[in-house]
């Protein structure tokens, strides 16, 4: 009887973890593009979500969107109105959109910073820093790059990680990450 309940608890607990797989050399995200790693990190498979890790989710995390089309929020949130991407959004919008969306998802006191023109293969992109606390009150800093694609899509990675340590450690991977970017054709 304690080894059936055992592996009845067992199974509960694996049920509810999400599947780990490694990453270390060039991959596709959503057939839209590609980057390539100078490391090996960890992807998260949740569903449509492309989530990576370093350390571990909760110490670093690198989200990775494709394709997000006009008049769709950034990520689906509970309840009315959740902040939405339009495909006339200039940089400065995106910035203030993803902004929204992090304080939606409880994150306080976020803001944007350091705007800049940065490609994104071979788009005419952008790159912002942002920060924002969790609700513990830890900080966290994070990097940002995207771009509108001519037919009007949104394509974005973000990074975040708490500020005491795992930002600036993993900021060089990062940046790899970002500058690697190719777009996938047809």
């Amino acid at each position: 009887m304690r080894v059936m309940s055992l592996f009845i608890v067992l199974v509960l607990l694996l049920g509810g973890c999400a599947y780990y797989s490694a990453v270390d050399s060039r991959y596709v995200v959503h057939r839209a593009y590609s980057v390539t790693p100078d490391r090996t990190w960890n992807r998260v498979s949740s569903g449509s979500e492309e989530r990576w890790t370093l350390n571990g989710i909760g110490l670093d995390s690198l989200v990775l969107y494709a394709g997000i089309e006009d008049q769709k929020p950034l990520i689906k949130l509970d309840g009315d109105n959740p902040p939405i991407f339009r495909s006339e959004l200039r940089a400065t919008e995106v910035a203030e959109l993803y902004v929204a969306t992090l304080t939606r998802t409880g994150a306080g006191r976020a803001e944007y910073m350091n705007l800049r023109p940065s490609p994104f293969g071979t788009l005419p992109g952008f790159r912002f820093e942002f920060r924002f606390f969790n609700e513990n009150g830890l900080e966290f800093k994070g990097l940002a790059q995207g771009a509108i694609t001519p037919e009007g899509n949104l394509h974005f990675m973000t990074f975040s990680a708490p500020a005491t340590h795992y930002y600036a450690a993993s900021l060089p991977h990062v940046e790899v990450l970002f500058d690697s970017v190719r777009l996938v054709s047809g």
